[in-house]
């Protein structure tokens, strides 16, 4: 009720958290500060349910969602739309990329949007390592595309995987990770 009359607050947050979004760095305190806005913006603009429904689509964070939704999602299979996936990320890079190519030509310009694009939706929503893999091997697939080379998956999910190991060597340890990377080669084989 506080938020329909224009309250900024939309839970509690322990003293644990407070500290940890203050060390946060500018990046990350960015980008949890606008998830915050999206999600206080949907709480205003819906129900309780239908807002934790966008917000679990458009953030991945499924949180919130009540239970019975949460069965419902995953007895009809189709939970996997709630969270940050390849397809989330190949569909938005598409549809920017198509668009920045229709009204700014086939060249870098549109390259880079898209890029930028697909970018900052991958922060925003955590940057989880599957998200950061979808991600490189939609810039490789751009990239390819945009300079007239040959797309090999097999290669740009190499180049992701590689890429994803050097910045994070503890992702190599992660076995969420590796499931992501050999379901992709398997999708792709």
């Amino acid at each position: 009720s506080q938020l329909s009359r224009g309250a900024d607050l939309c839970g509690y947050a322990s003293a644990e958290n407070i500290r940890l979004e203050q060390t946060a760095g500018p990046v990350s305190s960015f980008f949890a500060g606008l998830r915050g806005r999206l999600r206080t913006g949907l709480y205003r603009a819906f129900p309780k349910n239908t807002a934790e429904f966008f917000i679990a689509l458009f953030s991945g964070d499924d949180s919130g969602l009540p239970g019975e939704m949460a069965r419902a999602f995953s007895a009809l299979g189709i939970s996997h739309v709630l969270c940050v996936s390849g397809l989330h990320i190949s569909l938005l890079t598409a549809a920017v990329c198509g668009l920045c190519s229709r009204l700014l030509g086939r060249g870098k310009a549109a390259f880079l949007l898209a890029a930028a694009a697909a970018g900052g939706f991958v922060l925003f929503t955590g940057a989880e390592s599957p998200a950061v893999r979808a991600y490189l091997m939609a810039l490789f697939s751009l990239s390819a595309r945009f300079f007239c080379r040959d797309y090999s998956p097999a290669n740009s999910l190499g180049g992701a995987v590689l890429l994803i190991c050097l910045a994070d060597p503890r992702a190599a340890l992660s076995n969420g990770f590796w499931m992501s990377a050999l379901a992709t080669a398997a999708i792709f084989s």
